[in-house]
C-alpha cells in the first residue's frame, strides 16, 4: 500500500468509559430480574449450512506486495472443532496456490473464528497466480462435518480478476480508552507487520514524567521493558489496538504515523 504520514490529536471519550460500563451492568441486571418470573423464549438455533468460501471482490492484493488478503463470506477455522484463537488459525497447507510463476506460499496470518487471512507468499505474486482452498481443510462455524468446509472444488480465483488496491489507508476514528489505552481505526484493513509495529508510531503526551515527546518512535522509546503493545485486532483488522503502560494519555496529546501503513 502507498506511504502516508499523520498526525492525530487524542480526544477522551464523552464520558468515562467505566461509569458506562456500570449503567450497562445495572441496565441488564434489572433487564434480568424484571424477565425472569415472565420466562423468556430463546430463538432456535439454525445451523448454517453453506460452506465458506470467498470471493475475486472480497479480496485485497497489490503486485509489488507478496502478501494478499482474503475475506471470506463467513468466519473459518483449520478444523471441525472450531477451535477459536490462534490454535485454530489457518495454515499454508490450508490452500491451494497455482498458476505460471506463482511463488511458495509462507504463511498465514489468521486467528480462528475470523473471516480475514493475510496470505504472505515469498515473493510479490504476479497476476496468474491462482488461490483456492485445499480439500475439507477450512471450515465455518456451522455444522461439524465436512460438509462445512470451503469447497475445494471451486473455480481458484485468480490475481488477474482483483481489483489492485491503489489507495492507502487513512485514519478514521481514534478512541481513548484509559490514560494508557487508544483504539485507532483505519479506512480499511491493514497488516499486523506494519500497523501493529510500535516502530511506526510516534506518541507526544503533556506528562513531563512520560519518555513520550515525539522525539523518537515508541519502538525507540520503550527499548526492550516491553511496556508498549499494538496489535491489530484479528476479527476487524481495520482496528489497532494500544496498549502503553508507562503513559498518562490526556486530551490533546499527540500519535503520529511515522512510516507507510
Amino acid at each position: 500500500m502507498s506511504y502516508f504520514f499523520e498526525a492525530i490529536a487524542i480526544s477522551p471519550k464523552d464520558k468515562p468509559f467505566m461509569r458506562k460500563i456500570l449503567a450497562v451492568f445495572v441496565s441488564m441486571s434489572m433487564l434480568v430480574t424484571l424477565l425472569a418470573p415472565l420466562g423468556v423464549l430463546l430463538p432456535v438455533y439454525t445451523a448454517d449450512a453453506a460452506a465458506p468460501t470467498f470471493l475475486a471482490d472480497n479480496m485485497k492484493w497489490k503486485s509489488t506486495s507478496a502478501n494478499v488478503l482474503i475475506d471470506f463470506t463467513q468466519p473459518v477455522f483449520n478444523s471441525s472443532t472450531k477451535v477459536w484463537g490462534p490454535q485454530g488459525k489457518l495454515e499454508a497447507a490450508d490452500f491451494v496456490i497455482a498458476g505460471a510463476g506463482a511463488p511458495a506460499l509462507s504463511s498465514v496470518t489468521h486467528d480462528g473464528g475470523s473471516r480475514y487471512a493475510v496470505l504472505t507468499f515469498a515473493s510479490a505474486p504476479s497476476s496468474t497466480t491462482t488461490i483456492a482452498c485445499a480439500a475439507t481443510s477450512i471450515y465455518d462455524e456451522g455444522f461439524n462435518s465436512a460438509a462445512a468446509a470451503c469447497d475445494s472444488a471451486m473455480t481458484p480465483i485468480a490475481l488477474s480478476a482483483v481489483t489492485e488496491d491503489t489507495t492507502a489507508p487513512t485514519i478514521t476514528s481514534v478512541m481513548m480508552w484509559s490514560n494508557n489505552g487508544l483504539e485507532v481505526r483505519y479506512s480499511e484493513q491493514v497488516s499486523q507487520a506494519t500497523a501493529g509495529s510500535r516502530a511506526n508510531y510516534k506518541l507526544t503526551t503533556a506528562s513531563a514524567t512520560d519518555a513520550y515527546t515525539g522525539a523518537a518512535t515508541m519502538l525507540a522509546q520503550d527499548g526492550t521493558t516491553q511496556d508498549v503493545f499494538v496489535w491489530v485486532q484479528q476479527w476487524d483488522q481495520s482496528v489497532v489496538m494500544f496498549d502503553i503502560w508507562d503513559a498518562t494519555i490526556a486530551g490533546g496529546d499527540t500519535l503520529t504515523i511515522t512510516t507507510g501503513i
